[in-house]
């Protein structure tokens, strides 16, 4: 008789007070609560979140990269951990799958070591995209509006649309 294993549970490790990780963590819930084999749990690590308070010694290195954790407390970060969640979620298994060629994690995590360079200043454009009421349009699509003022003010103080 073949009967499939259900796979280890993979806990996923993001800094809910990041807006872009929470925008990215929100994705790939909806994913994974679309196939009862994704065996993913996501814990929010940021200060003063309910899962966090397990991972309270550790928080600052575990903040600064994304972390998958295994059953037995081993870890993965950086693109692996990636590579390790996108191989759980429905429409992304096949980036796993291309991850794994030769040479391609070495370039994921050379791309995501770039991203953590630039990932302050987005942040900073996240938050104030949220502070200044950036909506969501259609289902799915991932357009946004928002006020074009206020982030021109923002970014240059004393800018008024009669100075243009």
């Amino acid at each position: 008789m073949n009967t499939k294993q259900s796979p280890e549970t993979l806990t996923v490790l993001y800094d809910g007070g990041c807006p872009l990780c929470r925008r990215e963590i929100a994705h790939a819930k909806g994913l994974a609560d679309q196939s009862s084999t994704s065996a993913l749990c996501f814990v929010d690590i940021s200060q003063g979140a309910d899962g966090g308070n397990n991972y309270a010694a550790e928080r600052t290195s575990l903040l600064a990269r994304f972390h998958i954790q295994h059953p037995d407390g081993s870890r993965l970060d950086g693109a692996a951990a990636f590579v390790a969640m996108w191989d759980r979620l429905p429409g992304w298994r096949w980036i796993a799958r291309f991850s794994r060629l030769p040479g391609m994690l070495s370039m994921l995590e050379l791309a995501y070591r770039v991203f953590l360079h630039v990932r302050p200043g987005l942040q900073w454009i996240a938050r104030r995209w949220e502070a200044i009421g950036v909506k969501r349009l259609g289902s799915g699509l991932d357009m946004t509006v928002f006020s074009l003022k206020a982030l021109c003010q923002d970014l240059t103080p004393g800018f008024s649309l009669r100075s243009l």
